[in-house]
């Protein structure tokens, strides 16, 4: 079964090739087209569907995306969208003397191969919906806890010029929604005890604090997020 489909990005039409061929498959991939297994474990596939009705119109712009190397919306409210970093963006988190590792141009080019190609998530960029500025980054990070399991942590930084206007809040609503779809699975955080401010908008994101361990030593409370 051979089967192409177009998609729509950025106002451009592309075909994707949808096989669960080898042959065919192999073709795809040495003509330098976006494509996709169904059915069949081909290793030199990036991306793979168990049924041909799984390759919906979501999959199919997602993998033209890392195809052509465009970054995927990850997800927008009306006046921000959360998108994957890209490369230009480590000059914006350098002027702001971000503390996150984009504000390096070689680390940045380095997350962005690894994280997001492997994991699909991460730590994502917030960008004002109505000029497309970069105003902050917000995401989730595995971070292993004392038993050596490991669990989603939140994180966000938003710029100072933009900071109480709410957008801290909605990138995070947003990416919650985001997990909870994709991932079903609960959520982590944790703020200093002098963060008032983090705190109070954990609670108001639904988080719930964790009585785990003597917070004196670490000065860390640490919350939970639940489907």
């Amino acid at each position: 079964m051979v089967e192409i489909r177009e998609v729509l990005v950025e106002g451009t039409g592309y075909q994707v090739v949808l096989s669960d061929e080898k042959e065919a498959l192999i073709a795809a991939k040495a003509a330098g087209s976006a494509f996709a297994a169904v059915g069949t474990e081909y290793l030199d596939a990036d991306y793979a569907v168990e049924t041909i009705e799984a390759a919906d119109e979501r999959f199919l712009e997602r993998l033209v995306r890392r195809h052509l190397g465009l970054p995927w919306n990850i997800a927008e409210s009306e006046r921000i969208r959360i998108r994957e970093i890209v490369q230009g963006d480590w000059e914006r988190f350098r002027e702001w003397d971000s503390g996150l590792i984009f504000a390096d141009q070689e680390q940045t080019e380095a997350y962005i191969q690894s994280q997001y190609r492997f994991y699909e998530y991460g730590v994502w960029a917030v960008v004002r919906r109505e000029d497309e500025r970069l105003i902050g980054a917000a995401g989730v990070y595995d971070l292993e806890d004392e038993s050596g399991g490991v669990h989603l942590e939140l994180g966000y930084e938003i710029f100072p010029p933009y900071r109480r206007q709410g957008y801290a809040r909605e990138a995070c609503q947003l990416i919650l929604d985001y997990i909870v779809e994709e991932y079903q699975c609960p959520v982590w955080a944790s703020v200093h005890v002098t963060n008032a401010p983090s705190r109070a908008l954990l609670e108001k994101l639904g988080f719930v604090r964790v009585e785990e361990g003597d917070v004196s030593e670490t000065r860390r409370e640490h919350f939970i997020y639940r489907p």
